[in-house]
């Protein structure tokens, strides 16, 4: 028994079908590895956010690296220098030594008219 011969043309439609697949199944391959390269898990949108999150973060430990190595410069001289001890009790702590006197100045508004100039009062009036 022999098999029956195709055409010239159902081989070639065959054929053209065969190639319509492979080229379809190549372009979905091209096209999903162009997606997966832009929006993937890894893709370049991603890496771009990433890479400025990382840029972020190493100007934030560039930032706490100084504070850092400030305030070991300022345990240090906790440590070692009273001059400092004593600089930081007066200005957070309000500190002073016995026997000195402390002059608490505040800013008062003008009231009524008057204006306080050197040694002198005078109401606004009298000037032009």
């Amino acid at each position: 028994m022999s098999l029956p011969n195709k055409s010239l043309k159902a081989i070639a439609q065959s054929q053209k079908k065969k190639h319509q697949l492979i080229f379809a199944a190549m372009a979905f391959t091209v096209v999903s590895l162009i997606f997966s390269f832009f929006f993937g898990d890894m893709g370049l949108f991603n890496f771009s956010k990433m890479k400025a999150a990382s840029a972020q973060a190493r100007q934030e430990v560039a930032l706490l690296e100084i504070e850092n190595q400030q305030l070991l410069h300022e345990i240090q001289l906790l440590k070692t220098d009273p001059f400092y001890v004593e600089a930081i009790a007066r200005e957070r702590l309000g500190l002073v030594k016995k026997g000195e006197i402390v002059y608490e100045l505040y800013g008062a508004p003008a009231t009524r008219g008057i204006t306080a100039l050197v040694g002198a009062v005078k109401k606004n009036s009298e000037f032009p």
